[in-house]
C-alpha cells in the first residue's frame, strides 16, 4: 500500500503525484466540470423557446416534445463525432476548434440586429 504524502494526491498504480501534477489534474477537473455544466444548459436550453415555436410553427404538444427530443439526439450525435474527432485528431486541437467556432457563432448570433436576420 501507497503512502501519500500531506500535499499529493494518489497516482495511477499506486503512486503519489507531485504538487505540480495534482495541480494540473485541479484545472482540468474544473474544465471538465465547466464543459460538462454548459453541456447541460446547451440541452435544457430548448425548453424555453418551445412555447414561441409551437405558436410560430403551429405544432402541438407532441409535436413540441418530438422536437426536443430530436435536438438532444442530434446534439449527442455531434457530441459523439466530436469525440471521435479528438481521438483521432488529438484533443486539444479539437477542443480548441471547437471553441473558436464556437465562439465566432456567438458573436455573430450577438451582433444580430434581430431574429429574422438574413431574411
Amino acid at each position: 500500500m501507497a503512502t501519500v504524502r500531506p500535499g499529493s494526491l494518489p497516482a495511477a498504480g499506486g503512486a503519489t503525484a507531485s504538487p505540480a501534477e495534482a495541480g494540473r489534474r485541479a484545472r482540468a477537473f474544473a474544465l471538465l466540470g465547466t464543459v460538462q455544466v454548459t453541456l447541460i444548459f446547451t440541452i435544457t436550453l430548448i425548453a424555453v423557446p418551445l412555447p414561441t415555436i409551437g405558436r410560430e410553427f403551429g405544432l402541438g404538444r407532441s409535436s413540441l416534445i418530438l422536437a426536443s427530443a430530436a435536438y438532444g439526439l442530434s446534439f449527442g450525435g455531434l457530441l459523439l463525432f466530436g469525440g471521435r474527432l479528438a481521438d483521432r485528431r488529438g484533443g486539444r486541437a479539437i477542443f480548441t476548434t471547437g471553441l473558436a467556432i464556437f465562439a465566432m457563432a456567438s458573436s455573430v448570433a450577438a451582433a444580430a440586429p434581430g431574429s429574422a436576420t438574413g431574411s
